[in-house]
């Protein structure tokens, strides 16, 4: 009796309910790097765990789903352009979405520049939101992030 319930507990933990998890392939880290006295570089840095892959800011209508910066509200600062990805991606003719994909393996850097505009201090957050593949499945992402930025000298 004692063995067919360590055996009954032992298949419950081993079993994937009793040890799910939530699928976790990139590692966020976030920095600033001034520009000049106005203007300042946001930078997101993903680290990406083998094999998976992330896909990059270009991606066409109907393909997966691109790497994108939301912000919650732009106050105290301008965007200047558009967001830029580095390494440049890899383009891959993928044969799912039958279309050409760009893909980052391994880290990539976004960059969304901006520049000032009040003197005061700036708090910045938002959202990173983007889609990681592996060869046996896709994970949507999206990651939190906050900067805050010092006033202009007077």
């Amino acid at each position: 009796m004692k063995h067919i319930f360590l055996l009954i507990l032992a298949a419950l933990l081993l079993s994937p309910a009793g040890s799910s998890q939530i699928i976790k392939p990139v590692k966020w880290t976030f920095s600033t790097r001034q520009a000049d006295t106005e203007q300042v570089d946001l930078v997101f840095t993903a680290t990406i765990a083998s094999p998976w892959h992330m896909y990059g800011l270009n991606i066409p209508e109907g393909g997966p789903i691109p790497a994108s910066i939301q912000f919650t509200d732009i106050k105290g600062f301008i965007l200047i352009g558009k967001p830029t990805q580095s390494p440049k991606p890899e383009i891959v003719d993928d044969k799912i979405f039958n279309m050409k994909l760009e893909l980052h393996d391994k880290q990539v850097v976004f960059t969304q520049r901006i520049k000032k505009s009040q003197r005061d201090s700036i708090f910045i957050s938002g959202t990173l939101e983007y889609m990681t593949c592996s060869d046996m499945q896709c994970v949507m992402g999206d990651n939190d992030f906050e900067f805050k930025l010092k006033g202009l000298d007077r």
